[in-house]
């Protein structure tokens, strides 16, 4: 992301590292104390997690890198100099051969605008990753306060379920409804029945 001069990106994977840091550190610290299924299961949803996240800081400097490649600037001065060069056009050929540059142009700056919001959405999903982490942290330090390493550990008294595995179950839904918000639409028609 640095080298790409995508600050963002920059200041959003450090961000998931540190929550996802903070959290391993704390779960591979309960763990060592012998044979701790329960944290090992933690930990491998928190590095899912972090994963995940760090798929759509993967997914978003590309989105930028290619977004970074068109000068919109300069594509808004091509159309103003291309509809100046259509007014002086003599014939209906170099009308329409300059009217289809314009839309080309045109295009382009749509594209650039459409792909610079998936960034938006991409760090959007990669900052829930990280309040996954950071909630899940806060949760299991709350949990531990008040139940002891039976939280880890287990016992028979019924500790509640992890937070993590609830926020990482959480995540794959709100990700599954993204990826299917253009079937969006045919989904609230079976509401509206």
């Amino acid at each position: 992301c640095q080298e790409q001069g995508f600050s963002e990106g920059v200041q959003e994977a450090g961000e998931l590292r540190s929550a996802y840091e903070k959290l391993r550190a704390f779960l591979e610290e309960k763990a060592s104390g012998g044979n701790n299924l329960s944290a090992q299961r933690y930990l491998v949803l928190a590095t899912d997690t972090y994963e995940r996240g760090m798929r759509f800081l993967e997914q978003a400097l590309a989105t930028f890198t290619v977004v970074g490649g068109i000068d919109e600037r300069k594509l808004i001065l091509e159309i103003k100099r291309l509809e100046k060069k259509f007014k002086e056009a003599e014939t209906l050929g170099e009308e329409t051969a300059i009217q289809s540059q314009i839309e080309s142009q045109q295009k382009r700056i749509d594209l650039r605008k459409e792909r610079s919001s998936e960034i938006v959405q991409l760090l959007a999903r990669c900052e829930h990753e990280e309040a996954a982490l950071e909630v899940s942290y806060l949760e299991l330090v709350r949990l531990m306060q008040a139940h002891g390493d039976d939280v880890l550990f287990g016992s028979s008294k019924k500790i509640p379920a992890s937070e993590l595995e609830k926020m990482v179950i959480s995540a794959r839904k709100v990700e599954e409804k993204l990826r299917g918000l253009s079937n969006a639409v045919a989904e609230d028609e079976i509401y509206d029945k």
